[in-house]
């Protein structure tokens, strides 16, 4: 890390927002030191004040532990109708199929369903946040799963990992995940409490992850690169840097620097936690969405949801989230997958 960047603070900055143990004047000195970041709100602060010490951090208990959750509810975003009884696992429908098969739908209540081919399984995230609350959340994918850690012996044993020897970047990004076949994942996870299982991991950390992978040197934008049109990853930015010129710096480091990521969209963490992500996230990525025009491509078009993998890293580092880190399955080869996603075609919707 360069010398030069600024220190974060060991604790985040999200959850219910609370000042702990210092004093109003302190307080209010405090705030006025973090004003020197160009454009913080408080929701961004999450950095030690040199001069009075205060942050911002999660609720803890009395002896200083993060506060148990429970009611821990967890949607897997499909576009076609898919099998997930018995796991406790909600189905959320995303995409512009005219009928119905999932327990809801990405156009239910306050919504952008119609920018789902823009932001892919993100128009699903979306609708949760502004319609379906709890103490926790997360998300899988028709066709990936984080894996409780009581069934890592299990994943380990019965399935292997297709992309482990593939490499630094494209398919490589995958190499800690496991492929299964569907039946085999649900017959699993309806054998145990699935939910259950996950909501107790959850209990210690702010948010649970899947493995990460290494990413090849020149980091998350040398890798985005690679793979997508690179301009609207320079656009994003900077967005940041119209905004807060600290978190764009600190945007640039990690983007360039960082040395490993956590893919696909899959978490599980607190409902405050999810709250303020999603404030972040589709602040900017709306913005971005309206400077940009439709590509040709179908599968490159998914751009907000591209940028959102990245993003979900750098947010979780720059909170200093605590995690922990899960083994996670496919369902499906992901070279299978993303030729499936290019032959889709998808209509606007209101």
């Amino acid at each position: 890390m360069p010398a030069d960047r600024p220190a974060a603070s060991t604790s985040g900055s999200a959850g219910r927002l609370v000042l702990r143990g210092i004093p109003r004047a302190s307080i209010a000195s405090g705030l006025r030191c973090h004003r020197r970041f160009q454009g913080c709100s408080i929701l961004a602060l999450n950095r030690v004040c040199a001069r009075c010490a205060s942050f911002i951090a999660p609720v803890r208990d009395a002896e200083g532990e993060i506060q148990s959750v429970s009611g821990l509810d967890i949607f897997c975003t499909i576009h076609q109708p898919l099998d997930l009884s018995g796991t406790g696992i909600k189905t959320l429908q995303v995409g512009d199929a005219t009928e119905s098969f999932a327990d809801s739908r990405d156009s239910d209540g306050e919504h952008i369903a119609g920018k789902n081919g823009r932001f892919s399984e993100l128009t699903g995230h979306y609708a949760v946040w502004k319609n379906h609350p709890s103490e926790a959340v997360g998300f899988c994918h028709y066709r990936r799963y984080l894996i409780p850690r009581q069934l890592s012996g299990w994943i380990r044993s019965s399935a292997h990992k297709p992309y482990a020897d593939h490499g630094i970047g494209g398919v490589g990004n995958y190499a800690s995940g496991h492929l299964i076949t569907h039946e085999a994942m649900q017959a699993q996870f309806s054998q145990c409490d699935y939910i259950g299982l996950l909501e107790a991991q959850l209990q210690e950390v702010d948010i649970l992850l899947p493995l990460s992978n290494p990413l090849p040197e020149g980091g998350l934008l040398h890798q985005y690169g690679n793979a997508h049109p690179v301009e609207p990853f320079f656009r994003m930015l900077a967005l940041l840097a119209a905004d807060d010129n600290q978190m764009a710096r600190d945007a640039h480091w990690f983007f360039t620097s960082h040395p490993h990521a956590h893919w696909n969209n899959l978490f599980i963490t607190r409902w405050e936690i999810y709250t303020e992500y999603c404030e972040f996230l589709f602040d900017l990525l709306l913005r971005l969405d309206a400077q940009i025009a439709p590509l040709e491509s179908v599968y490159q078009n998914r751009i907000c949801a591209f940028l959102s993998e990245r993003l979900m890293n750098f947010w979780v580092w720059k909170k200093q989230l605590k995690i922990a880190e899960l083994d996670w399955c496919m369902t499906q080869d992901i070279q299978d997958a993303a030729e499936g996603h290019q032959r889709k075609v998808r209509h606007p919707r209101q």
